[in-house]
């Protein structure tokens, strides 16, 4: 634990960092709580650590029943979430680090669309456009209620340059039938993006 800066009222807060244990899962996980007992305010966090992959991860699930979606889930910052069949695609950056189950994942994306479009029925008298954008949304919103309900199977895709992603294989140690697992070279641009090009390891080898 370590002393801080409440974000909310600016007084003296603690922040706890715990290690997270993932079963057949190498990479660390770290889960910090802020707890202010000046204005009760609380949030969490999760982190992942440990060395960088040298190959990125792709992860594809095939999605076949509701059961499907009690699967847990570690989706990093760098990793992008992907439904084809949705016309979804999450870039590296949305939602942030998150550990939950596929179900609690999609209904959080759920609410950040929800949360985009709302803005464009207020605008509809001044943005021509903001009415077509708003049933983009919403088709997109009824998609993703039928996904939840897993109406028809579908796929789901976990992109993560630095390897540090997740997704629960119940079968393990054994092969999981629906989830394929492929590892990948890194572009040039993916490692600049990192700033993985600016490393230097020599010094480290040299020891």
């Amino acid at each position: 634990s370590f002393e801080g800066e409440c974000p909310r009222c600016y007084e003296p807060s603690f922040t706890h960092m715990n290690m997270l244990a993932i079963p057949h899962f190498s990479n660390e996980v770290i889960v910090m709580t802020t707890d202010c007992e000046s204005c009760l305010y609380k949030s969490s966090e999760i982190r992942t650590g440990g060395a960088i992959s040298p190959m990125g991860m792709r992860t594809i699930f095939h999605v076949r029943n509701e059961d499907s979606l009690t699967r847990e889930v570690l989706k990093a910052e760098t990793c992008s979430f992907r439904i084809p069949e949705l016309d979804l695609d999450l870039t590296t950056a949305s939602m942030g680090t998150q550990f939950m189950s596929l179900r609690a994942l999609i209904k959080g994306v759920y609410q950040e669309i929800e949360r985009t479009a709302a803005p464009l029925s207020v605008a509809f008298a001044s943005d021509p456009k903001a009415e077509q954008r708003r049933g983009i949304f919403e088709r997109l919103l009824a998609k993703l209620t039928k996904a939840l309900t897993v109406e028809t199977p579908y796929t789901i895709i976990l992109d993560d340059p630095l390897g540090t992603s997740y997704l629960q294989n119940i079968y393990a140690p054994d092969p999981d039938p629906d989830l394929t697992t492929e590892t990948y070279e890194r572009t040039v641009e993916q490692n600049e993006d990192y700033g993985l090009n600016d490393l230097n390891v020599d010094d480290y080898q040299n020891d």
